[in-house]
């Protein structure tokens, strides 16, 4: 046994199903892939599983595009509910209560949104620890 194999405990350690505070590079480009859908003008394949949004940075200002899992739609009022997945501390969550998002595409729509957030009572420890929604009026 190694000194590295020593430091670290078999499995104690390990996140439940591998999540980590913080997607990584893997992660990043699987989730991105609906983003390159809407910037291609194929939303309405993406349907209304994603959200995609332009955002501005809340130190630089600079626009930032952004795409989320929808879950839960509502076609009579037109707000989107959307989830955080690493909680409220990820960067597009932040900018997002600095600054309102600029534009938010929705399928084969795209329009200015109202916000709000709402948290959960107790901080999550899982994956959908934190969400918002937006509407369309």
């Amino acid at each position: 046994m190694t000194t590295a194999d020593r430091s670290r405990p078999a499995g104690g350690d390990r996140p439940l199903l591998g999540l980590r505070r913080r997607p990584g590079r893997l992660a990043r480009a699987v989730f991105r892939l609906p983003l390159k859908a809407y910037q291609h003008d194929a939303g309405p394949a993406v349907g209304r599983t994603f959200l995609a949004f332009t955002h501005l940075g809340r130190r630089t200002g600079r626009p930032h595009q952004t795409v989320a899992m929808v879950l839960r739609h509502d076609e009579a009022t037109g707000e989107a509910v959307i989830c955080a997945a690493w909680g409220p501390q990820t960067d597009w969550y932040r900018n997002l209560q600095a600054h309102p998002a600029t534009t938010v595409q929705l399928g084969g729509a795209t329009f200015t949104p109202r916000q709000r957030f709402f948290l959960t009572t107790r901080p999550s420890t899982s994956p959908a620890g934190s969400a918002g929604s937006t509407r369309t009026g």
